[in-house]
């Protein structure tokens, strides 16, 4: 019996990430950005590299949509050859961050 082709398999994907907190980053090979979780503690969700020509400078730091087209990286994280970004409405719903206090009674 055949069984349906992973994600991995069928790399490379056309997508749109929705929101995400733009970081440079080029610790990565071929990487030039980062898109960071914008919730707490903000691990790394994908590496981005930009075409040469686009300036996308004022774009870092911001909750940001992304287009373009995903590919195995070699960093452990997918790589995004974006095509497009731009400045992103949609807020997640982040849950609350846990207190290193402990409760009081």
């Amino acid at each position: 019996m055949a069984s349906s082709p992973l994600l991995c398999d069928t790399l490379p994907v056309r997508v749109e990430i929705p929101y995400g907190t733009l970081a440079s980053d080029s610790s990565c090979a071929g990487a030039t950005h980062v898109l960071l979780d914008p919730c707490a503690p903000h691990p790394p969700e994908v590496y981005v590299v930009f075409p040469d020509f686009k300036n996308v400078r004022r774009f870092e730091g911001r909750n940001v949509i992304l287009r373009g087209i995903v590919s195995k990286g070699p960093c452990g994280l997918l790589l995004l050859h974006a095509n497009d970004v731009a400045v992103s409405s949609i807020l997640p719903q982040c849950l609350p961050e846990e207190s290193s206090t402990p409760p009081s009674r």
